[in-house]
């Protein structure tokens, strides 16, 4: 079961990655799991995901050298088809003959579309109290789907299938970009810092603003790329800004028909209310207000009910925030626009399922079925039923 950073990387400690987070350096463990990787997208869930509707919203794309592919090379409109939403329809022949060229496919946040990569995510979130988003990205013949550039947020690469070589060169052009750069010639990028190839069940850290490129060297390759967004200098200027509308003075109108002393003084008075609002205020509190507005995952669980007694099912937090719950009784809290009531024991087993980001349906009945009136299956039920667990089978099954 992968539920959370611990198991993801297992055997290696998870304070490696939270080190290398932390200090933004570059880092590449090999877990030797390419099954339990493997479970996290098979290709059966890779090709499910391959509709008329997800290409047409932009969600799937066809990639090559960064240029996205246009629609019509691998999409036709049919007479009977113009009445479907987008009005053209995914031509799988023509995808394949592409695939067969070196195209990539880029499927955008299949975190919303696949639980077991949505439970991942969450756990993640809880972890760096960062907004997360996965994209997946399958090449089938030699070739690749970006040109070398840098990001502009962190990714953690998930070797999933197959294998991909990667070259990066390290954040010497910038440190801390705000946008991504494309490079059009590999002469541009300087010295190759670090360079290997990722087998299935590697991970790679690559910080915002290093430069790196890669390639298939044979047969098909898919990776996940784990995209951390954290919030930056400029994101707690824009929240302090908010603060000022508190006050009159932030509410007040730039005198700009004024005479200059006039602005002058209403500058001072500015700058006066920012030093308050910020000798008042600190990033821990702007770290906790965007905890608040984060939404939680709001996965349904239909028909699943039948199957808790017997089956070993994975139970997986969907809150992407750690909330503050009570040690004992029951809990009503918010998480982004959701509110959430919980009874005593609902309140509990929630709490250790958070601390282990996820269980087996097994271990749960040996740690709580005694200790819970009525046994913990009509407790998991519930939290099931109010969309804040996952319960997914036994990864492989």
């Amino acid at each position: 079961m992968i539920g959370g950073l611990r198991a993801l990387i297992h055997p290696h400690d998870p304070a490696d990655l939270d080190r290398a987070f932390v200090e933004e350096k570059r880092l590449h463990l090999r877990t030797g799991r390419s099954a339990d990787f493997a479970a996290l997208m098979p290709w059966t869930t890779f090709n499910g995901l391959l509709s008329s509707q997800r290409f047409a919203t932009g969600q799937g794309r066809v990639v090559r050298n960064s240029q996205d592919l246009p629609a019509d090379m691998y999409m036709v409109m049919r007479k009977a088809d113009r009445v479907e939403p987008g009005g053209r329809k995914l031509e799988p022949a023509a995808l394949q003959a592409l695939c067969r060229q070196g195209v990539s496919i880029a499927f955008n946040s299949v975190n919303l579309d696949v639980p077991r990569i949505g439970a991942l995510a969450a756990a993640l979130e809880r972890r760096y109290r960062v907004p997360i988003a996965v994209n997946g990205y399958a090449t089938f013949e030699r070739g690749n789907a970006f040109k070398p550039h840098w990001d502009s947020h962190d990714v953690l690469v998930l070797q999933i299938h197959g294998t991909k070589h990667w070259w990066c060169y390290g954040d010497h052009k910038q440190r801390h970009p705000v946008t991504s750069r494309v490079f059009d010639h590999v002469d541009e990028l300087g010295p190759v810092e670090w360079e290997g190839t990722l087998q299935p069940g590697d991970i790679l850290y690559v910080p915002n603003g290093d430069i790196h490129r890669t390639n298939v060297t044979q047969g098909a390759s898919l990776h996940l790329t784990v995209a951390l967004n954290r919030p930056r200098g400029q994101s707690f200027a824009r929240w302090l800004a908010e603060r000022l509308e508190e006050h009159e003075v932030g509410r007040q109108p730039i005198a700009s028909f004024a005479t200059p002393d006039a602005r002058a003084h209403q500058q001072m008075d500015i700058g006066g209310l920012l030093r308050k609002v910020l000798e008042n205020t600190s990033l821990d509190a702007f770290l906790a207000d965007e905890d608040t507005v984060q939404q939680p995952y709001r996965p349904c669980n239909l028909g699943f009910s039948q199957d808790l007694e017997t089956a070993d099912w994975e139970v997986l937090p969907a809150l992407r925030r750690h909330p503050s719950l009570p040690a004992d009784g029951p809990a009503d809290f918010m998480a982004g626009t959701v509110r959430v009531r919980l009874t005593a024991a609902e309140c509990r087993v929630l709490s250790w399922l958070l601390a282990r980001d996820g269980a087996r349906l097994g271990d749960l009945r040996k740690e709580w079925s005694s200790l819970v009136q009525g046994g913990i299956i009509p407790v998991v039920s519930a939290l099931a039923d109010k969309s804040l667990v996952w319960l997914l089978p036994p990864m492989g099954d």
